[in-house]
């Protein structure tokens, strides 16, 4: 899922918020959509419901 409203930009309170907090809901940002990835993406998200455990 693509995401915006501040998600989508590295260094933001919402995308800070995103990166401590999601994986506890089921969502990651793959490590090829993080900065310093081979294709940075913030606002690329997917929902892995295993994460979350």
């Amino acid at each position: 899922m693509d995401l915006c409203d501040g998600i989508n930009d590295f260094g933001t309170p919402e995308h800070l918020w995103m990166q401590a907090n999601a994986e506890a809901y089921g969502w990651v940002n793959p490590e090829w959509a993080r900065e310093g990835g081979s294709r940075q993406e913030p606002w690329h998200w997917e929902f892995a419901p295993a994460a979350g455990r």
